[in-house]
């Protein structure tokens, strides 16, 4: 079962598919006030145990928060964090990391994960080395504001998409631009 909950302007939304669902499988998602409806994919997911989380950001999209009881997972946007092929932090960034850190340390949590990601444009090896960097490039600013918290960066390069970078054989940049990341996510 695939199950996924969104929350947009106040709208709860909640995509759900069979067992074995394929990415060219859409929902149409109507929100009120926003324009015509759009057709969003569905994708598969394995699911042992079904976590809800809250998500929430802001309307461009440089972090969204997810939370559970025990743990935060914020996703930062490549797009808004770093220039194109580069790792180092705009000062859009350093404000979104300073807002992140304060959220983690307010929630007493303690051990921090950060992992890059890139969209599938450019080789395997190129890619794996731009999103460790980036990873590491984030790790670094949340170490200098949580010095009580242990942490591991990591990259993935393009190996964890969260959306299809190709719509029925054409190139879909909205999907690139949602693979394009870094999640950092805090836990007791």
């Amino acid at each position: 079962m695939a199950l996924c909950l969104s929350i947009t302007s106040g709208l709860l939304t909640t995509l759900a598919s069979a067992a074995t669902p394929t990415p060219q499988r859409t929902v149409q998602v109507i929100e009120p006030d926003a324009g015509p409806p759009v057709d969003l994919p569905v994708l598969p997911l394995e699911l042992s145990r079904l976590d809800l989380f809250l998500v929430t950001g802001p309307v461009d999209g440089a972090v969204s928060d997810a939370v559970a009881p025990d743990e935060q997972v914020f996703t930062a946007a490549a797009d808004v964090f770093f220039a194109f092929g580069q790792a180092e932090l705009s000062e859009r960034a350093r404000t979104e990391l300073n807002r992140v850190a304060t959220l983690i340390s307010e929630a007493s949590l303690r051990a921090v994960e950060v992992v890059g990601h890139t969209d599938a444009v450019g080789s395997d090896a190129d890619n794996l080395d731009l999103s460790g960097r980036r990873a590491e490039a984030v790790r670094a600013v949340l170490a200098e504001r949580l010095p009580g918290a242990t942490f591991t960066a990591r990259g993935v390069g393009e190996a964890e998409p969260v959306a299809p970078e190709q719509l029925n054989g054409a190139d879909n940049p909205d999907g690139r631009a949602a693979n394009r990341r870094v999640e950092i996510r805090a836990v007791r």
